[in-house]
């Protein structure tokens, strides 16, 4: 069974890279934009809002300009820190497609072991979600990191203005 198994996951995998073509996060992710469009990607129940995959389309090929116009090329080092939310996939796959490295960092580190990993990761951004427990002012960082987004602030609902789907919180 277990033979099987894994022989099966190995057809698959060649299935997948090879004949489809899907063998970079890059294409899986323009593959599920083009197959999936108007399917449910994410439902943010607290927030009461849903996204579909035409939607999330829409909002990273926002957010790869977005990124662009911040300065970031390819393998430069985008931070973000939030809890759970819809803005994470849609930072998470800009930065896949644009080729920037996407460096999660959890929400329970103090600023100073923030400001540790971003400079020693070189972060040229970092997305954050204002929380009440957390000061961003207190993150002491170095050059490369130039620019700090807030996730529900007005320089991130750029990210929103192009599409239908409202940005969070208040602008």
């Amino acid at each position: 069974m277990i033979i099987f198994q894994k022989v099966r996951k190995s057809l698959l995998l060649f299935y997948a890279r090879w004949v489809k073509g899907l063998c970079s996060s890059r294409r899986v992710i323009q593959f599920s934009f083009k197959k999936y469009k108007t399917k449910t990607f994410l439902i943010q129940a607290e927030e009461n809002r849903g996204v579909t995959f035409q939607e999330l389309r829409q909002l990273t090929d926002n957010a790869i300009l977005f990124l662009a116009e911040k300065g970031l090329t390819r393998k430069d080092v985008a931070a973000f820190t939030a809890p759970n939310c819809v803005e994470y996939f849609i930072v998470r796959a800009a930065c896949q497609c644009a080729g920037i490295i996407f460096f999660g960092l959890p929400v329970n580190l103090t600023p100073n072991e923030i400001a540790y990993f971003l400079d020693k990761t070189r972060a040229k951004i970092l997305f954050y979600a204002k929380r009440g427990d957390f000061d961003i002012n207190a993150v002491k960082v170095k050059p490369p990191l130039t620019h700090f987004v807030a996730l529900k602030s007005r320089l991130f609902a750029e990210i929103y203005s192009k599409t239908s789907t409202a940005p969070p919180g208040e602008l």
